[in-house]
């Protein structure tokens, strides 16, 4: 027997949980039936986010990084040695989104503090910064 947790919806778009028992491979239609709803429930709970958005979002970072270096005077080489880094590459790659790489909310603190800026003058919009 195979045990299987289904998580249902009910009317009012509550999740609950129910066990269920499975003995025959033929009930592999209901798994798919209750994945199915188990997806549809998901994407109520956490609707797609556009791609597109989040990576205009790490650009604008990137670019927020590079401007508040530039301005600062610093390198690319004095700031990523500065963050723990050996080298510019993994900087660089995040500066110019190559490879999608970005900064993590690690980087974005050390790197605030390194410029001496306010961590979230790095989030803002490049219109919020003028």
């Amino acid at each position: 027997m195979i045990r299987l947790i289904d998580i249902c919806i009910e009317s009012n778009n509550k999740i609950y949980k129910n066990i269920n028992y499975i003995s025959c491979i033929h009930d592999l239609q209901k798994i798919l039936k209750h994945l199915l709803l188990l997806k549809r429930c998901f994407m109520q709970v956490f609707p797609d986010i556009d791609k597109s958005k989040l990576d205009d979002f790490y650009i604008n970072i990137s670019n927020n990084v590079r401007n508040y270096r530039i301005k600062k005077n610093i390198s690319q080489l004095e700031l990523a040695i500065s963050i723990g880094h050996k080298s510019t590459s993994f900087l660089s790659n995040c500066e110019n989104y190559k490879y999608k790489e970005h900064f993590n909310l690690e980087h974005l603190y050390l790197i605030a503090n390194v410029l001496g800026v306010d961590i979230c003058d790095l989030i803002k919009c490049q219109s919020e910064n003028e």
